[in-house]
């Protein structure tokens, strides 16, 4: 988990991203990392400390679904994929959702069609990692939807020209 949200977070990757998408990035890695420390440890935690994460968590949730709005112009063509794939990573990490549900849905035909306007054969080169992440949540979020194999597809071809051979090198 920290090496995702550090990935992220890597200047060379960061550079793709406005101000504002890797603002979220950091701060969905900070609640994350909180979230997954504690979630195990049998101690009481202070209340103003779960309070001020779980704003934390949502005020993320809110900047990523504002920032079209906000933010019409992107960065890069990769920016709106990942604003979509950080969006899949906060409701897969903080609210439980079904594939079928309408928020995965929803973020599902976004996802492909975002994906669909970049250059998915040569412009994610040299991030290749950041592409295999993306088609990672885009095929989790669209399990039993008829988007899951166009995912899978993608997301073979991206670990092959990566030289990823089983699924734990993925």
């Amino acid at each position: 988990l920290k090496q995702i949200g550090t990935g992220l977070l890597n200047s060379d990757v960061a550079s793709l991203f406005d101000e504002s998408l890797v603002k979220a990035c950091h701060d969905l890695c900070e609640v994350t990392l909180y979230r997954e420390f504690f979630h195990n440890q049998e101690c009481v935690l202070p209340e103003i400390e779960v309070e001020y994460f779980s704003v934390k968590a949502y005020e993320t949730l809110h900047r990523l679904l504002s920032m079209p709005f906000q933010f019409p112009k992107v960065t890069s063509p990769q920016q709106e994929p990942c604003r979509l794939a950080v969006l899949v990573f906060w409701h897969a990490n903080w609210a439980i959702h079904l594939p079928e549900s309408g928020i995965f849905r929803s973020l599902t035909t976004q996802l492909k069609s975002a994906l669909q306007q970049s250059n998915l054969q040569s412009l994610w080169h040299p991030h290749d990692r950041l592409l295999i992440w993306v088609m990672f949540l885009g095929a989790y979020i669209s399990v039993g939807q008829r988007e899951y194999s166009w995912f899978m597809m993608y997301l073979a071809r991206s670990a092959r020209q990566r030289g990823l051979k089983c699924s734990k090198e993925l």
